[in-house]
């Protein structure tokens, strides 16, 4: 029967939702302040009951909307008949309207109702599965505001973890309603005290801003004053203490999990985050991630939100790998001016008694510096060139890559229990994304890290999104079975150092070591590619010749034994295979582990890549040696006025002009103005090829 009033059918109504009320004491609601497990089996017995009642189609809306106004378009014209007149096309309108539209509405909204409950039971599933009830949790609820959970691991910090939370609690046009910071204090059951009492003081700043007792005594005023400062700023912090003795961090039965350690705090972290969100009734709440020496600029919170209002965007980065700093107030900090600033402080007594570095010398001149500047210079290309080349070699694209690195990293919780390994991988080990993931769900908003050395971005966006290194080198920086020696072989190098310093420590310790960092050999990639044609291609004399650059004549001969079925088994790790070719697989990783400088490996990828350029070293030390010939004095200056005659053949005069200037700005006006001096820089190039750009590394470094 088709009705003339106002009337459709209702919509299931829906039940009431569990007290789970952000930041209500139990005063407040006159109840017992129940615990994240009891609420979310409660939740979980609420959703279930309201899925119980709600419709489940069997078919999508537009189906049946045509199916209903075929029905009622029918209906009215039986009215028609039986009154024996035509009704008005307003009256058609409004059993249209009362039949059909408010019907559909009511479908909608119930269907729209289900998917919501059956995104939260995912990720109740999902926290009931990964996140056991051993675990002790954070007490405090989520407050219902709470958009984006900033998830950082936090390992050997100490009273560095300020560094972080200052900029988290300075974030513009947000409030701090809209984000909380979860930190987890963490090290393994074989820690030592020194990273125990390191996590100690982590915990006590973070005991304090959560109100509870704390021993600051390791906090010198200034730091005091700064932590007071983060705590009335009224930012959310909570803590996850996986440090203590008995509640230290186990990485779960995964190869990686347990040889990366800072994967398994991510995760752990991350579940948490994802069990409160879900217990304030979202489901699609944002995870940010984070390292805990990383500074963020003003906007970042804000940024992070619009972004993830196109509801096409799950995983999103924004992170800045280029050397840059930043200041509180978002003031950017060019690469040279922060190792300018890590050098001021290598001569320093922290830096003298940290395990890591103490055995490695002072620097003793301008000049050592201008080297290590140099070096830096050469590290960060090399990187550059190196990730470009492997990308290519593992067809691996530049959005997937730009994924790569613990920090500036966001996504939604619902993608995040879906793929949690994979996503944690990507970040930590470089892992492949998700097959069921295209790449238009991952967003990178930023500068590409093939532009490393390209001058700032004025792009507002790319500049909020940035996440953004914190100057120093700490002893973590250095593999544990290094500690001894630290950078005795600089092999580690074949890692790119991303925000964690070791880019700026290599350099150092290259330069007072006087030794040339050693990477891996990147040939190795062009010779398995070679020795595999060789044993699929038939053999054939080409293959051959190709393959004598590598190997001598009995490894070929031993190689030609190697069929194209034994080379699948190879790959496969089939243990009989790789026994019965033992002394060629001996060879192939005698060849592959041979550590190779820098610059050989820089000039090998130039030969490979002889139209791409770069900067030219050649220019960028004599702006080096100028700037700190501006700054030295004595027999300091007199040796980097050697080097700048020597090197670039300027005049006695200018050089001694030069010397007396003080300031940046003085220099550049000098130069606009002085003829010599401009034609100097004209006649040396700004960009050159790889295979130019390592011959001249090679004439400027002292090592």
């Amino acid at each position: 029967m088709i009705s003339f009033d106002n009337m459709s059918d209702q919509p299931n109504q829906k039940l009431e939702q569990p007290n789970i009320e952000a930041g209500k004491t139990p005063e407040q609601v006159n109840v017992p302040e129940k615990s994240p497990i009891e609420r979310r089996q409660e939740l979980t017995t609420r959703i279930n009951d309201e899925l119980s009642v709600l419709p489940e189609l069997d078919k999508n809306i537009d189906s049946i909307r045509d199916e209903k106004e075929n029905e009622v378009t029918a209906q009215i014209k039986d009215i028609e008949v039986n009154l024996g007149q035509p009704l008005s096309d307003e009256s058609k309108k409004q059993i249209m309207r009362n039949n059909v539209d408010i019907t559909i509405e009511g479908i909608s909204r119930s269907q729209e109702r289900r998917e919501q409950l059956e995104k939260q039971k995912n990720i109740l599933e999902y926290v009931t599965k990964e996140l056991p009830e051993t675990e002790v949790r954070i007490t405090e609820s989520m407050r219902q505001e709470c958009r984006v959970a900033v998830s950082i691991p936090a390992y050997e910090e100490g009273g560095k973890i300020l560094n972080s939370l200052d900029f988290l609690a300075n974030q513009k046009d947000v409030s701090t309603d809209e984000y909380e910071v979860i930190v987890n204090v963490n090290n393994r059951e074989s820690a030592k005290n020194n990273t125990r009492n390191l996590n100690t003081q982590t915990l006590s700043v973070l005991k304090f801003l959560k109100g509870e007792s704390a021993d600051l005594d390791f906090l010198t005023t200034e730091e005091k004053e700064r932590l007071q400062k983060i705590k009335e700023s009224g930012l959310v912090v909570h803590y996850i203490d996986k440090s203590s003795e008995g509640n230290e961090t186990k990485p779960i039965d995964d190869e990686d999990f347990k040889r990366t350690g800072c994967m398994q705090p991510r995760k752990r972290t991350m579940d948490e985050i994802c069990e409160r969100f879900v217990l304030t009734g979202k489901a699609d709440g944002i995870i940010a991630s984070l390292d805990a020496d990383t500074k963020v600029n003003p906007k970042w919170i804000r940024e992070i939100i619009d972004a993830f209002k196109n509801e096409s965007v799950q995983l999103l980065a924004g992170e800045r790998r280029d050397g840059l700093d930043i200041s509180l107030e978002g003031e950017q900090i060019d690469r040279d001016r922060v190792m300018e600033k890590l050098l001021d402080e290598w001569n320093s007594e922290e830096r003298i008694k940290d395990e890591a570095f103490k055995k490695l010398p002072n620097i003793e001149s301008r000049m050592q510096r201008a080297q290590i500047l140099l070096m830096n210079h050469l590290i960060g290309i090399y990187n550059t060139a190196r990730g470009q080349f492997r990308r290519e070699m593992e067809g691996k694209t530049g959005v997937i890559e730009n994924f790569k690195g613990g920090s500036g990293k966001m996504f939604r919780v619902g993608t995040y229990i879906h793929h949690p390994l994979e996503i944690i991988k990507i970040m930590d080990a470089g892992g492949k994304k998700p097959v069921d993931i295209g790449e238009s769900a991952f967003q990178y908003v930023g500068r590409n890290k093939s532009e490393k050395a390209e001058p700032t971005t004025q792009n507002p966006q790319v500049e909020a999104l940035a996440v953004y290194p914190e100057a120093r080198v700490r002893g973590w920086d250095v593999k544990s079975e290094d500690r001894d020696e630290p950078y005795k072989d600089f092999h580690d190098i074949h890692k790119p150092f991303g925000s964690s310093g070791k880019e700026y420590a290599y350099a150092i310790a290259a330069v007072l070591k006087e030794k040339m960092p050693t990477t891996y050999n990147e040939e190795a990639g062009e010779m398995k590619a070679t020795l595999e044609d060789f044993i699929t291609s038939g053999q054939t004399e080409e293959a051959r010749q190709k393959l004598e650059i590598y190997f001598d004549q009995k490894t070929i001969g031993r190689i030609s034994e190697i069929t194209p079925e034994d080379l699948e088994k190879l790959k496969a790790g089939d243990q009989a295979t790789i026994a019965k070719h033992k002394n060629v697989i001996d060879k192939i990783k005698e060849f592959s582990e041979k550590p190779v400088d820098i610059i050989d490996a820089l000039r090998f990828y130039g030969s490979k890549n002889p139209s791409e350029q770069t900067f030219n070293p050649e220019r960028y030390f004599f702006g080096t040696l100028v700037k700190q010939m501006m700054m030295s004095e004595g027999r300091d200056q007199e040796q980097i006025k050697n080097e700048i005659k020597n090197n670039y053949g300027l005049s006695d005069e200018l050089i001694d002009q030069l010397s007396k200037l003080k300031t940046q700005e003085e220099l550049l006006q000098f130069g606009q103005s002085n003829s010599e001096m401009q034609q100097i820089l004209e006649a040396i190039q700004e960009k050159v090829s790889y295979s130019e750009a390592a011959e001249r590394y090679e004439k400027l470094m002292k090592l």
